[in-house]
């Protein structure tokens, strides 16, 4: 009985690290509207992506042509983690937000470094995404 209570007891316990950035919130500098935009976009850039893979290798194209795929696979993922992190990154780095109709500078500092690092966060996990896509797209047995 006293295993099985230790062993959940680790299994739940975060691991060094993964509570970082606990408490921190999330600001958005985004509509909902503009989150809807950027995730149409997304969905459709992607599903554009997917279809020129499809045509690459049903032409039998060098698979060295598909790390070109990168390009379109970066816009897709940008647009995705824009509008599932509520951050854009050209308004975090003009220092604005559009919540509404209007775009609005931003002048607290507090929130112009959350944004910030929320935006960073959506350039890493975009890239990494991209870098994963293209790889997989490359390493197609096709």
């Amino acid at each position: 009985m006293e295993t099985t209570r230790s062993l959940s007891f680790a299994i739940n316990m975060p691991s060094s690290g993964q509570d970082e950035g606990a408490g921190e919130v999330c600001i958005a500098n985004i509509s909902p509207r503009e989150r809807a935009k950027r995730m149409r976009f997304a969905i459709a850039q992607f599903t554009v992506t997917l279809i020129i893979l499809a045509a690459l290798i049903v032409f039998n194209v060098d698979p060295v042509w598909r790390s070109l795929l990168l390009f379109m696979f970066w816009p897709a993922a940008i647009g995705y983690f824009e509008a599932r992190d509520k951050t854009c990154v050209a308004h975090a780095l003009n220092k604005t937000r559009k919540l509404g109709d209007v775009t609005e500078k931003i002048e607290d500092r507090a929130e112009l470094k959350q944004i910030a690092r929320q935006s960073r966060r959506v350039i890493l996990k975009a890239f990494y995404v991209t870098i994963l896509l293209t790889l997989i797209a490359y390493s197609l047995p096709f």
